[in-house]
Parts: C-alpha cells; structure tokens; sequence
C-alpha cells in the first residue's frame, strides 16, 4: 500500500492513517502519522488522534487535516 494524496479520498467517513509533515515528532511521531477520520466538527472537517504523553493519553485534534492518507486493512477476514 502506498499513501495517497489526501484530495483522492473524497467523501469517505471511515477512518484512514493520515500523514501531515507538522505531525512529526522525534520522541513520539517520528513517522508523522495518526489516525483520522473526516467530521463535521471544526474548521478543516478532519478529527486525528494525537498522543499526550503527559497524560498518557490519546487526545481528538481538529487543528489540522492530513495531507496524506493510507486506507486502514480489512478485520473481516479476523472477525469470522
């Protein structure tokens, strides 16, 4: 699989593993990457999970939007 520019998602609602280049972070993203999915909540209608480590903790963001995206695998095949 390879990330797609974030444009070709379109209208999807399901969440994906998004990229941004501002999500890096040495300590605790170093690939830049959360999960996201698209909201109508916030300006850039995208909501990404970003850990807090001073919580430890997962924390909703509505400050940015990916970039990129990579469509997340199928359970299906897991769940039956």
């Amino acid at each position: 699989m390879e990330f797609k520019k974030i444009e070709e998602l379109g209208e999807h609602h399901e969440e994906v593993i998004g990229f941004n280049k501002n999500w890096i972070c040495e300590d605790f993203n170093p690939n830049g990457t959360r999960l996201c999915f698209q909201t109508d909540v916030g300006d850039l209608g995208w909501c990404s999970l970003r850990w807090n480590n001073d919580q430890d903790d997962w924390f909703a963001r509505y400050d940015s939007a990916p970039t990129h995206y990579i469509e997340i695998p199928s359970t299906k095949s897991l769940i039956q």
